[in-house]
């Protein structure tokens, strides 16, 4: 019989500690990695979605209102606003939609009293709005975000 005595290295015990070592830290980084686009592509899905929300808002607004109402820009106080008149109601009532304070505002009031811009219900946080009135048929909303970004659409009112 051959009798061999095993000899024990420092590699041998210090290879699966180092192993182990460059594994946890690769798998840290790819986690860290993935936290951070996690994190940016949250932030600029929330900051579409709030210029896009007021979009979409606007635009329902007006199709809700697209029997029966006329729609002109005007300027409000310094303000360009969106300007939905009932016509359909027994009495005068008046929407705007404009920009205030870095918001978007909604002011639904009789014709027949004067608008306060500070009077309005918030939509969404906006720096910029632009609606102009392309034909008597069509709109076109823009809308600029807190980060700079716009959104736009062209509308067709009836």
């Amino acid at each position: 019989m051959n009798d061999q005595k095993t000899r024990n290295h420092v590699i041998d015990s210090l290879f699966p500690i180092v192993l182990f070592c460059l594994f946890t830290l690769s798998a840290l980084v790819v986690i860290l990695l993935a936290v951070r686009i996690y994190e940016s592509t949250t932030e600029r899905s929330a900051r579409s979605n709030i210029s896009q929300a007021a979009l979409n808002y606007v635009s329902e607004k007006i199709h809700q209102n697209d029997c029966g109402s006329e729609f002109a820009i005007v300027d409000l106080y310094g303000q360009t606003a969106l300007q939905i008149i009932h016509t359909d109601a027994k009495d005068g009532y008046i929407t705007y939609i404009y920009q205030y304070k870095e918001g978007l505002y909604e002011l639904f009031i009789r014709d027949d009293v004067n608008p306060v811009l500070s009077a309005g219900s918030f939509i969404a946080k906006i720096t910029g709005f632009s609606p102009e009135q392309i034909s008597s048929s069509l709109l076109r909303l823009q809308f600029t975000d807190e980060q700079g970004n716009e959104t736009r659409q062209t509308i067709m009112t009836f």
